[in-house]
């Protein structure tokens, strides 16, 4: 719902929806209003580090009740507001509206160090490596067969901030060869 404050001149809002209302005082005691409706041409995507955030791209509407818009690049670590903004087809901002709150992205962990074969065999491989340097660290284990590519969407194990070892799962081909990548996660 838009708010408007009736001054001396006049006054007018653009709502969320891209009308506009301007209030005359027609007599005393009696308000008379012009409602102007315009349906948005874009809505302007704002994201910055404060709270009013600006203006960082914008999105034809698509007269559906909902849109998908992603990040152009990566962001730096930091904490981020994002609002909406509709732009009627004659240039005219609109309210500042969905403000979703704050969306913290934190920086990747130091990775662990040191990475060797503990102990064991093609039945239960034990690793270890030095921990991460970053505190809370905790860590992914992936393993792939020479020469196959890591699935680095599934890790084959996550354990505890507190691990420096890893025993493998038993894998077929033996004598052979397998990779392992381990990795720090927040």
């Amino acid at each position: 719902m838009a708010a408007y404050v009736i001054s001396p001149g006049g006054a007018h809002v653009v709502s969320p929806g891209g009308a506009r209302v301007i209030p005359r005082v027609v007599q005393t005691g009696t308000l008379e209003c012009e409602l102007i409706f315009r349906w948005p041409a874009e809505m302007q995507i704002c994201r910055g580090p404060e709270w009013i955030p600006p203006v960082v791209d914008t999105v034809p509407f698509n007269k559906q009740d909902t849109c998908s818009w992603t990040e152009a690049a990566g962001l730096a670590a930091g904490a981020y507001y994002y609002a909406v903004m509709p732009l009627s087809d004659t240039g005219e901002d609109g309210t500042l509206v969905g403000i979703a709150g704050t969306i913290t992205i934190l920086e990747p962990p130091a990775p662990p160090t040191n990475l060797h074969y503990v102990s064991g065999n093609a039945a239960a491989t034990v690793i270890g490596w030095t921990p991460s340097a970053t505190a809370g660290a905790i860590y992914e284990v992936f393993t792939a067969a020479e020469g196959a590519a890591f699935d680095l969407n599934a890790p084959d194990q996550t354990l505890p901030a507190d691990s420096s070892t890893a025993t493998l799962a038993a894998f077929a081909g033996y004598p052979g060869k397998r990779n392992v990548l381990v990795r720090a996660a927040n």
